[in-house]
C-alpha cells in the first residue's frame, strides 16, 4: 500500500480522538474500546478505553502509528511505554511519540514483513516510575494486531499514489458517527481535499465545533479547518558556501565542491519524486547567508535545507548532524516542522552507515555588551543566519551537516563521487518523507502579503498553530470576527489559545480560539471576563447586581471577611469587600496590593519609600538579611533606609536606590570611606585592608590622603588610593623615608641597605644632599636622586677629602693616618686636602701631590731636603712659600685592569640567553634556524662550546656577537644569512666579508681568529679562520688590545697616523666598548 499525504492519516485520528468513547469498526479508527464491546469487537481492559491502528495492511519498511486512550482514571500521566510483539518473535518497549488529552501516540518504524501484535501498555509518571499496567494480549479478535506484507514496486514514488484505502468517521449535526467514505479513489491532493470538505460539511463549518481538534500534540493534530491549498511545495536547496568561500579545506577536499555536488544530487533525485525544488547559488557564487534565504522566499519555497560538510580540530569528530529551529514561542510550528525534517534526514543519512549526532538547535548569543537578539516577539532568536532569516519569513530551515571532512574515515568516503551522491539521494529521500507526512507543507505568506496565490477565508494549520487567510488573502494579525465569534492572531498570524496578555490585559480563548466572555471556570477557578471586551477583571467585578471579590490573578475570592488564601496569594477582605493598601491587624502591618488587594511580600515600593514584607506577610523592622545583603527598616515606619544611618551610636551606609548595605570600600562625593566587611560599620583611625594600611580620620570616617600627622608621628598616605607609604618616598624634588611595617616618616640618621642617608629633624624628614653640618662634624652627602653618605676619598670641584671609613662619613680635619700614610686636611670650615708645603705648629713638613707626608731625604725643585721620621723638615728653605707650587696632583685610584681574552669561563648559556632576552630584542629565529640554531638558547650554546673547545672565554665570543651584529639584527654590510657574526673580511667600503655554511661554522671562525689575537697555543679544531695569520698571533692578548688604535702593538709614522695595525678594529675605544659590556652583563673585570 502507497502511504499517501499524512495529513489524511492524522486527520483520522483527531477525529477519533474527538469522538471519545464512541465505538468505530475497521481499521483507520478504534480497534478496541473500553465500556460494552459492540458486536463481533473485544473489548479493551477497562482501564483503555480504545487503541486505534492507522494502516489496516502496511507493507514492509513503513511505519505503523498506534494510539492508546486511556480512561478517565488513568488519564494523568507524563508518558507511556507500548510493548509489541514482533513477527521474527522478538518484542519491542515502544515509547511514546506525545501525549495529551489521556491519549498517547507510538510510531513502529522501519516494519518486517509479518504479524505484529500488541501486547500491553504501561503509563509513567513525570519522574520516570510506573504508575499503571494494562495488558493487550488478551484481545483474541486480532483487533489488536496487524499484518505487514511486502513492499511493491513504486513504493516510494509520490506519484504512484493513485489510491487511499481507509475510512473516515467525523460528528454529524445531532453528534453522531457520520462516515465520509470507505474506499476513496482520489489522488494524493484529493484524498485530503475529499476528507477536508467532508468534515467541513459535518460541523457545517462551524470553528467552534471542532474546538478538540487541536488536542492531541503539537504537529500530530490535524484539522477539519483546512481547505483546499493550490500552492505548490518547493524546497530550496542551498549548497553551503561557493565562490571564494571554500568552506572547510582537509586532504585535498573541499566543502564547497562537495556541497554542489550534493546538492545536485539532491535536487536530481527531488525532480525524479516529482517535488519542485530551488536552488540558492551558481556553482562558482557565493551569496550572503541573507541572501540565500530571501532569494528562496522569492522563489516560494516551503522548506530552507542548507547543504554543508562538517570539520572538527579533532580527526576523531565523525558522523551526521542536522541543526534546527529552537523551541521559541516564535513561530513555533516551524520548530517543529523541522524537528521533523531533520529526524527524517537523519535517519536516510545514518541508513548510509553515518554515526547520528542528533538533531540540534543553538540559541543565539550575546555579542560583547549587546544582549542576544531575539524574535518580533521577545523570545529568543536562532543562532544560525539562515535558519533565523528563513523562520523571520514564515518557512522552515535547516542545516544538514552530512559527515565530517576532517574525519580520515569519512574523508575517504567522500572522495568517491557514488558515497557523494547518495548523500544527496538519501537528503531528498527524507525531505520526500516530511511531505508525505504532512511535515512540509506550502510556505505560509508573511502577514500582509499576498502574492495572488493565497486562499482566502481559509483556516490553516502548521504543526500545533492555526492561521486564518482573510477576505484579501492576507494572513489575518490582531483580533478578528468570524463567523461571529472572536479570534486574536499574534503578529506572525498564529490563532490565540488558552490565556494572553494582550495591550495589558488577560483574555481567555478556547481550544477553537474563541474568546470566552462573562463567567469562564478554567483549571478549578472561576473568572469573570468582559462580556463587551473579554478582558479579565481583578479586585472585584459586579455581575447581576452582585459584588465579587476578585484575586490579583482574576479568580474569584469565595470568602467574606478576614484573611482568605486564592491563586496562591493572601487577600483581607472587610464585609466582602477586598481591603487594599496598608492594613493593621492585631498590631501588625501588612500592605495590599492597591489596585488587586494581594496581600504584598517581599520588597514593595508605596509612594516613594520600598518596604519589606516578610514571608507572611507581616512588615520587616529595623536589620534584616536577604541571601547574603543587609538591609535597614527604619522602626516605626518600616521605610527602608538609604545613604547615613546611625544605629546605637555606629555609622552605617545604605547605598541610596538599593538600600543594600555597603560594605568594603565606599566612595561618596570626593571622600572615601572603608565599611568593614560582615558587620557594615564605619571604620576609624588606622585600618589594614588587603595587606595596606589606611587611615580613617575619627568621626567623619573619610580616608586621609597626603601627609598626616597621628600623635607624634608623620605618614604619608597615598594620594588617590589612600594606601600608607613605605620606604622611599619622592615629593616634589625631595625624598622621604617611611619606615617598613610602622610608615612613620624618618628622621636623623638613616641606614638603609647598608648605606646612610641624613633626613631633616623636626618634622622636616627631607633626605639631605651635598656637604651637611652635624653638630661640629661635616658630612658629605650624595646628590638628588642618590643621597646615601660618601665615605673615603671623595673629590669635590678639584679639591680631595677623606671622609672616614665605610661607615663614618666624617669629613677628616687636620693629620689623619690613612693606610699607613699621613695626609693633612684643612680645618672644620674646609677639610681638603693639602698638598706641597705646609706650616704646622711651627714646623714645615711637605705633602707630595698624593697628599702624602714625604719623610728621609727628598728632592724638591731640585733642592734636597731632609725629613724627619715625623715629616717634619730639617732644612727647610727660608721661604717655602715663594718656592714654585708642585704640578698637578694625581687622583689616587689603581692603575687600569685588563681583561684577557683567553681563560676559562666566567658565564653560562643561561646568563647569555637572560643576557639577550634583556635586550628586548626579537631572535632571528627563521633566519638562524636554518643554520641550525632556532632558539636564543641554542645559539648561545653553541658559542659556549665553541668557546671553550680553544679556551676562549664565551662572554667575550657573545658581547663582540651582540657588538657587530646589533643583537642579531644586522643591517650592515654583511647578512644574517651569511652566519659571519664577528665583520670577518668586511673591511669597509661595501664588502660583505666572509660567509659561512652554517651558524657554528660562522661562530668558531670567530672564536679562531680571537685566539689567532690572543695566543701562541695551536688550535684543538681544524681552522676555519679564513684570516688566520701567524704574525697576529698573540698580537692582542686582552680584550681592550682588540681596538687597533688602543693597541700597544700598532706601529705609528712620526706624524702620529697608524703605520701598521695591530687588533681587531679601528674604531676607537672598539676593545674598551667590549669590556665595558662583559662587565655590564656578566661582571667580569
Amino acid at each position: 500500500m502507497v502511504r499517501g499525504n499524512k495529513r489524511f492519516v492524522r486527520l483520522i485520528l483527531t477525529a477519533t480522538l474527538v469522538l471519545g468513547l464512541l465505538p468505530l469498526p475497521a481499521y483507520g479508527q478504534t480497534v478496541a474500546q473500553g465500556g460494552e464491546a459492540p458486536a463481533g469487537e473485544t473489548a479493551a481492559p477497562a482501564s483503555v478505553d480504545f487503541v486505534y491502528l492507522d494502516e489496516e495492511a502496511p507493507v514492509a519498511g513503513q511505519s505503523q502509528l498506534v494510539v492508546v486512550a486511556f480512561g478517565e482514571q488513568s488519564a494523568n500521566f507524563h508518558s507511556a511505554v507500548l510493548d509489541v510483539a514482533c513477527p521474527d518473535g522478538s518484542q519491542l518497549a515502544v515509547a511514546s511519540d506525545s501525549q495529551a488529552e489521556g491519549a498517547a501516540l507510538f510510531t513502529l518504524d522501519d516494519l518486517q514483513e509479518g504479524g505484529y501484535r500488541l501486547l500491553g501498555v504501561t503509563t509513567l509518571a513525570s519522574d520516570g516510575s510506573e504508575l499503571e499496567e494494562t495488558s493487550l494480549a488478551s484481545d483474541e479478535s486480532g483487533s489488536c494486531s496487524f499484518t505487514v506484507g511486502a513492499p511493491s514496486a513504486g513504493a516510494l514514488s509520490l506519484e504512484a499514489a493513485t489510491a487511499q484505502d481507509a475510512v473516515t468517521y467525523v460528528l454529524d449535526d445531532a453528534g453522531d458517527v457520520a462516515t465520509v467514505s470507505s474506499t476513496l479513489d482520489y489522488g494524493t491532493d484529493d484524498i485530503s481535499r475529499a476528507v477536508e470538505e467532508a468534515v467541513w460539511a459535518a460541523s457545517s463549518a462551524d470553528p467552534a465545533r471542532s474546538s478538540g481538534i487541536a488536542a492531541f500534540s503539537a504537529g500530530d493534530a490535524a484539522s477539519s479547518r483546512a481547505a483546499t491549498d493550490s500552492r505548490d511545495i518547493i524546497i530550496a536547496i542551498d549548497p553551503g558556501h561557493g565562490g571564494g568561500d571554500p568552506g572547510a579545506v582537509s586532504s585535498g577536499l573541499r566543502e564547497a565542491d562537495l556541497t554542489w555536488e550534493i546538492a545536485q544530487a539532491c535536487v536530481a533525485r527531488l525532480n525524479e519524486l516529482g517535488i519542485k525544488t530551488y536552488v540558492t547559488r551558481a556553482k562558482n557564487e557565493c551569496p550572503s547567508l541573507t541572501d540565500r534565504v530571501l532569494r528562496s522566499v522569492k522563489a516560494g519555497a516551503s522548506a530552507f535545507v542548507s547543504i554543508h560538510l562538517n570539520s572538527a580540530t579533532s580527526s576523531a569528530a565523525q558522523g551526521a548532524e542536522v541543526w534546527y529551529p529552537n523551541d521559541s514561542s516564535y513561530r513555533y510550528d516551524l520548530h517543529e516542522q523541522g524537528l521533523e525534517l531533520s529526524k527524517a534526514i537523519l535517519k536516510k543519512l545514518t541508513a548510509l552507515g553515518l554515526y547520528d549526532r542528533g538533531a540540534k538547535v543553538k540559541d543565539a548569543t550575546a555579542v560583547g555588551d549587546d544582549p542576544a537578539e531575539t524574535y518580533p516577539d521577545g523570545s529568543i532568536s536562532d543562532y544560525y543566519t539562515v535558519i533565523n532569516e528563513a523562520r523571520r519569513n514564515n518557512i522552515v530551515g535547516i542545516i544538514v551537516e552530512h559527515c565530517f571532512i576532517t574525519n580520515n574515515a569519512e574523508a575517504l568516503k567522500l572522495r568517491d563521487p557514488a558515497f557523494v551522491k547518495s548523500l544527496g539521494v538519501a537528503d531528498a529521500e527524507g525531505i520526500a518523507q516530511s511531505i508525505s507526512n504532512g511535515v512540509i507543507s506550502p510556505a505560509l505568506p508573511k502577514p500582509g502579503e499576498n502574492d495572488g496565490s493565497n486562499p482566502v477565508n481559509q483556516w490553516e494549520q502548521r504543526g500545533s498553530s492555526w492561521y486564518r487567510f482573510g477576505p484579501d488573502g492576507k494572513l489575518v494579525v490582531g483580533w478578528a470576527d468570524i463567523d461571529g465569534v472572536r479570534y486574536h492572531f499574534d503578529e506572525a498570524g498564529v490563532m490565540a489559545t488558552d490565556w494572553q496578555l494582550i495591550d495589558g490585559s488577560w483574555y481567555y480563548f478556547k481550544g477553537s480560539g474563541a474568546m470566552a466572555t462573562g463567567w469562564m471556570w478554567v483549571k478549578g477557578k472561576c473568572y469573570y471576563l468582559d462580556p463587551s471586551t473579554g478582558k479579565m477583571a481583578t479586585g472585584s467585578c459586579v455581575v447581576g447586581g452582585v459584588r465579587y471579590a476578585l484575586d490579583a490573578a482574576g479568580a474569584w475570592i469565595d470568602a467574606s471577611d478576614g484573611w482568605a488564601y486564592s491563586s496562591g496569594g493572601w487577600y483581607w477582605l472587610d464585609d466582602g469587600e477586598l481591603a487594599k493598601g496598608w492594613k493593621k491587624v492585631g498590631g501588625t502591618w501588612y500592605y495590599l496590593d492597591a489596585e488587586t488587594g494581594l496581600m504584598a511580600e517581599g520588597w514593595k515600593k508605596v509612594g516613594s519609600a520600598w518596604y519589606y514584607l516578610n514571608p507572611g506577610g507581616d512588615m520587616a523592622e529595623g536589620w534584616k538579611k536577604l541571601g547574603s545583603t543587609w538591609y535597614y527598616l527604619n522602626p516605626g515606619s518600616g521605610a527602608m533606609a538609604e545613604g547615613w544611618k546611625q544605629v546605637s551610636g555606629t555609622w552605617y551606609y545604605l547605598n541610596p536606590g538599593s538600600g543594600s548595605m555597603a560594605e568594603g570600600w565606599k566612595k561618596l562625593g570626593s571622600a572615601w570611606y572603608y565599611l568593614n566587611p560582615g558587620g557594615g560599620d564605619m571604620a576609624e583611625g588606622w585600618k589594614k585592608v588587603n595587606g595596606a594600611w589606611y587611615y580613617l580620620n575619627p568621626g567623619s570616617g573619610a580616608m586621609a590622603e597626603g601627609w598626616k600627622k597621628v600623635g607624634s608621628a608623620w605618614y604619608y598616605l597615598n594620594p588617590g588610593g589612600g594606601s600608607m607609604a613605605e620606604g622611599w618616598k619622592k615629593l616634589g624634588s625631595a625624598w622621604y623615608y617611611l619606615n617598613p611595617g610602622g610608615g612613620d616618616m624618618a628622621e636623623g640618621w638613616l641606614r638603609v641597605s647598608d648605606k646612610w642617608y641624613l633626613m631633616g629633624y623636626s618634622g622636616d624628614g627631607a633626605m639631605k644632599t651635598g656637604w651637611q653640618k652635624v653638630g661640629d662634624t661635616w658630612y658629605l652627602m650624595g646628590g638628588p636622586d642618590d643621597g646615601a653618605m660618601k665615605t673615603g676619598w671623595q673629590k669635590m670641584n678639584g679639591k680631595w677629602y677623606y671622609l672616614g671609613e665605610s661607615h663614618d662619613g666624617a669629613m677628616a680635619t687636620g693629620w689623619r693616618k690613612i693606610g699607613g700614610t699621613w695626609y693633612l686636611f684643612g680645618g672644620s670650615g674646609d677639610g681638603a686636602m693639602r698638598t706641597g708645603w705646609q706650616y704646622v705648629g711651627g714646623l714645615w713638613y711637605y705633602l707630595s701631590a698624593s697628599g702624602a707626608m714625604v719623610t728621609g731625604s727628598q728632592t724638591i725643585n731640585g733642592v734636597v731636603r731632609n725629613f724627619g721620621e715625623n715629616g717634619a723638615c730639617l732644612n727647610p728653605p727660608a721661604e717655602p712659600a715663594l718656592e714654585p707650587l708642585p704640578g698637578e696632583t694625581q687622583d689616587p685610584v689603581p692603575s687600569e685592569k685588563l681583561l684577557t681574552i683567553m681563560g676559562a669561563p666566567e658565564s653560562t648559556v643561561a646568563q647569555m640567553t637572560q643576557a639577550y632576552m634583556r635586550t628586548n630584542a626579537v631572535y632571528p629565529a627563521a633566519a638562524l634556524g636554518k643554520g641550525g640554531a632556532p632558539t636564543i638558547k641554542d645559539f648561545c650554546q653553541i658559542i659556549y662550546d665553541e668557546a671553550v673547545a680553544e679556551g676562549v672565554r664565551p662572554e667575550v665570543v657573545y658581547c663582540q656577537v651582540m657588538h657587530e651584529t646589533g643583537n642579531l639584527k644586522f643591517g650592515g654590510d654583511v647578512k644574517i644569512e651569511q652566519f659571519n657574526f664577528a665583520g670577518i673580511g668586511a673591511t669597509g667600503g661595501g664588502a660583505s666579508g666572509n660567509s659561512f655554511k652554517d651558524v657554528r661554522t660562522g661562530i668558531r671562525a670567530q672564536v679562531q681568529h680571537l685566539k689567532c689575537y690572543a695566543s701562541s697555543e695551536p688550535l684543538n679544531q681544524a681552522c676555519v679562520d679564513p684570516r688566520w695569520w701567524d704574525a697576529l698571533r698573540s698580537t692582542a692578548v686582552y680584550v681592550q688590545h682588540l681596538g687597533i688604535q688602543e693597541n700597544p702593538n700598532t706601529v705609528r709614522n712620526e706624524d702620529g697616523t697608524i703605520k701598521t695595525g695591530r687588533g681587531w678594529a679601528t674604531a676607537k675605544n672598539y676593545g674598551y666598548t667590549l669590556a665595558n659590556s662583559i662587565k655590564l652583563y656578566f661582571g667580569v673585570e
